[in-house]
């Protein structure tokens, strides 16, 4: 729908990697078109597991934002991001 209507721009998508690498708690930062929003929500939930953040050697949970960029030429770009679908 966005692409018909030539509607681009930023995407930032927040979401918590666990203690196991597994990504949660996805939502919108800040949204740019509802049909845009969707579609960041479903390449960060399509993330292989990262690795967890480390304290004093422990796994924690960490927080991130990312900026997802939605251009005319309906190609997505994401930050150093592998956005590979998972393959469960």
């Amino acid at each position: 729908e966005a692409a018909n209507k030539g509607i681009t721009g930023t995407v930032y998508v927040n979401f918590i990697v666990d203690k196991n690498g597994q990504i949660k708690y996805t939502r919108i930062a800040r949204g740019v078109h509802s049909s845009l929003d969707k579609e960041a929500l479903r390449v960060i939930n399509a993330l292989k597991p990262w690795k967890p953040g480390m304290l004093r050697g422990k796994p924690v949970e960490v927080s991130y934002t990312v900026p997802i960029s939605f251009q005319q030429d309906n190609k997505i770009e994401v930050d150093d991001l592998d956005v590979s679908p998972r393959e469960d």
